[in-house]
């Protein structure tokens, strides 16, 4: 499996990556924000490496490098720092849409306005109070918030004036983790996995009158989907244009997002509980008490023990094969190259950029 470890000093919680800003929360609850290409231009001073500016900046390639480990200094990361926030308090999730930094924690949902260019945090606004455990943001400021014994939550503004009025209850069953892509949202609840699929958003380009595009925007904001349960499966999510499921014998089932036909299946061959499941283009990631795998078509590889947190990048072209993995003295961004052969990851040019 080939790959390059980048290792970046510092003792930090979660991190997030979009349209080349680096956001690292530390152990104080500040989350600050990195100008991605600052540290490109760091590693590449280091290592006179073909291809690897380029590889840094679209990680969505494949490649074969002659290095496969870049270390950057707490002093380094100083040097692309951009600003930075007092969150307060350790996140249960963050998330980044659309221009759009959503924060969940104990506390609530709250979003912050995101200049991607400087790299700076904007206005605030509090959609819920209450604990929420997940985010997952889609098109046109929508939100679907798993806030555990409360539900399923949908916030879906009606105007570009905001209001906590535009919050709904989606679905009452207590939830966890929530996965908004494109037009289908995925709920892992305490009973079972449920998928509802929404109108695609309207585009002003493909009508010939702007009445009607207002009025089938009006339909796309107030559309209701029904919501039906996915039979035998532990955990779903999205990754590009599939649904990736769990099944309780502990296989990989691989569906068309659109189509709803099966793709691929393949054992994960983990034998622990599985607590956590995601995907990215080279393959599926799986977490359990005890460690992390990464699974392709072959035999599962561990990729580090005990994490403090991780995370992968479905929804980010650029930067679709990102492991972002958290320890006890840095963070560990794995670029790992997918192969014609990874039945489990996905196409980076089939993500839907819109949703």
């Amino acid at each position: 499996m080939a790959s390059l470890n980048i290792l970046i000093e510092g003792r930090f919680l979660d991190s997030y990556i979009y349209s080349g800003n680096l956001f690292l929360l530390d152990e104080n609850y500040i989350l600050s924000i990195y100008k991605w290409d600052k540290l490109v231009e760091i590693a590449v001073s280091k290592h006179q490496v073909e291809e690897l500016e380029s590889l840094l900046k679209d990680s969505s390639q494949q490649f074969s490098l002659d290095i496969n480990e870049i270390f950057i200094s707490s002093e380094e990361l100083a040097s692309a720092f951009s600003s930075n926030i007092d969150l307060g308090l350790w996140p249960s999730d963050i998330n980044v849409f659309a221009n759009i930094l959503y924060v969940s924690s104990e506390n609530g949902v709250v979003r912050y306005d995101l200049d991607y260019i400087k790299g700076e945090l904007g206005g605030e606004f509090t959609i819920f109070d209450e604990m929420s455990f997940a985010i997952s943001p889609n098109s046109s400021n929508r939100v679907a918030i798993a806030a555990g014994k409360s539900g399923v939550l949908t916030f879906v503004p009606q105007s570009k004036s905001l209001s906590r009025n535009d919050l709904r209850e989606f679905d009452s069953d207590a939830c966890t983790d929530v996965d908004w892509q494109s037009t289908t949202l995925i709920t892992n609840t305490t009973f079972g996995v449920k998928r509802a699929d929404f109108m695609p958003m309207p585009i002003s380009k493909d009508f010939d009158i702007l009445e009607e595009f207002y009025e089938k925007f009006r339909e796309f904001k107030e559309f209701i989907p029904k919501i039906n349960c996915k039979e035998n499966a532990e955990f779903s999510w999205i990754g590009g244009d599939r649904i990736y499921s769990l099944d309780f014998d502990k296989n990989i089932i691989v569906e068309s997002l659109s189509r709803s036909e099966i793709i691929a299946s393949a054992k994960s061959n983990v034998e622990s509980k599985v607590i956590k499941a995601k995907s990215s283009s080279f393959g599926a990631v799986l977490e359990t008490d005890e460690s992390l795998y990464v699974i392709r078509s072959d035999e599962p590889q561990r990729v580090y023990g005990e994490p403090v947190n991780w995370r992968v990048f479905p929804r980010a072209k650029f930067y679709s094969n990102h492991l972002h993995i958290i320890t006890d003295d840095n963070i560990e961004i794995r670029i790992i190259s997918p192969t014609q052969g990874d039945t489990l990851g996905f196409n980076p040019e089939k993500i839907d950029l819109l949703g």
